[in-house]
């Protein structure tokens, strides 16, 4: 099946679970010409994404090691706005 939606939580949660550094980066607006009967097929694939990718890396969700991914990118987070952003 060709897929069109669910690129971002896709991404997402790929780098989250393959302990990759996640960083926030501005890309402006994100536009989708999306009519009404493309969303119930765009809510399909993306909730299909995120339920797929979740039971792919279910053992590393309830695993300690994944949580301490998101404390170290929320510490680097904090760190790059204050250096930056401030």
């Amino acid at each position: 099946m060709n897929r069109q939606y669910g690129i971002d939580i896709f991404m997402s949660l790929n780098a989250c679970s393959g302990v990759f550094r996640v960083c926030q980066a501005g890309l402006g607006a994100k536009i989708h010409n999306a009519g009404f009967p493309k969303l119930g097929k765009m809510l399909e694939e993306v909730v299909h994404t995120l339920f797929s990718t979740l039971l792919k890396y279910r053992s590393q969700w309830l695993d300690e090691s994944l949580h301490q991914c998101y404390e170290r990118n929320e510490a680097e987070t904090t760190v790059f706005r204050k250096k930056y952003y401030l």
